[in-house]
């Protein structure tokens, strides 16, 4: 049995037990050869304050690689996060102090993934600083260019996030 094998089966297992047979499991192959995985279970339609439309609740289980786990309840609007919370994470492997979902655009044009606020200036994925960046919070699937085209993302900061 591969190791992708077992994430599979012990993501099942835990699935099981919190949500009986209401869940799916969701794996991506990257470029560079590797997969990653997660469950969804999803809660349904919920009304959100200040927030107009239909928004969603959905609750993500996901492993770490010593099989640990977390799960994070998330509301999305038409396919765009407007919040997110830990739920469960008895082995703390969620640090609170990294922000989610905050991309700021660099003079190059691209988004990058933000790791760290600072006052004036903000701290990427990719290594770079930026100063006096103009912060969006979106979330890591949604940033838009003003004309609603597809924007790129900075391929350094996503290998980041992906490396976790």
């Amino acid at each position: 049995m591969s190791d992708s094998d077992d994430r599979l089966e012990r993501l099942e297992e835990l699935a099981r037990e919190r949500w009986g047979e209401n869940w799916a499991i969701e794996q991506t192959h990257w470029a560079d050869g590797t997969t990653s995985e997660h469950v969804y279970h999803m809660r349904g339609p919920v009304d959100v304050e200040g927030i107009d439309g239909r928004v969603l609740e959905k609750d993500l289980l996901v492993l770490d690689d010593e099989g640990r786990h977390v799960v994070e309840r998330v509301r999305m609007q038409t396919g765009t996060t407007v919040d997110r919370e830990v739920v469960s994470d008895p082995y703390d492997l969620v640090d609170e102090s990294v922000p989610f979902g905050l991309w700021a655009t660099g003079h190059d044009g691209q988004w990058h993934r933000v790791v760290e606020l600072g006052t004036d200036e903000v701290t990427l994925a990719c290594g770079e600083v930026l100063k006096e960046a103009k912060i969006s919070r979106r979330p890591t699937d949604s940033q838009s260019g003003t004309d609603d085209s597809p924007v790129e993302r900075c391929n350094r900061c996503l290998q980041a996030e992906h490396d976790g």
